[in-house]
């Protein structure tokens, strides 16, 4: 049993060895060493600088992608705060129509109410180029 498993792994290795390939050539020594071709140098320079371009385009995208998301952030801080800021400018004016009809009574404050919103109408289409 021993055998066969020893049998087994050394098939395996002579498997990896057979199918592991390097052009072996004999230094001044005498001793084997490893060469590769011109081709196979420039073509491991090309594929090694053609990974470095896509790294850097995929650096540069990121970058631009957090700038433009920065950006966005910003917009949509300045939108928030510009619908924050009408919100309450709309609730005063309720507040102050309420206080309005309990002190003066509702004939008054209907007939203010409406030159409010005709000057308002009025502003905005003339605002609008009308």
């Amino acid at each position: 049993m021993i055998e066969d498993h020893a049998k087994k792994q050394k098939d395996k290795i002579s498997f990896v060895d057979t199918h592991y390939h390097h052009d072996h050539a004999d230094d001044d020594n005498g001793a084997e060493t490893d060469t590769k071709s011109d081709d196979d140098m420039i073509m491991y320079d090309i594929t090694t600088e053609k990974k470095k371009e896509h790294k850097h385009e995929k650096k540069k995208i990121h970058r631009d992608n957090t700038e433009r998301n920065k950006e966005k952030n910003i917009q949509k801080d300045k939108d928030t705060n510009l619908r924050h800021r009408n919100l309450k400018k709309k609730k005063f004016c309720c507040c102050l129509l309420f206080f309005l009809y309990l002190l003066v009574g509702c004939d008054v404050t209907l007939l203010l109410l409406l030159l409010f919103c005709d000057f308002v109408l009025s502003r905005s289409f003339l605002a609008l180029g009308g």
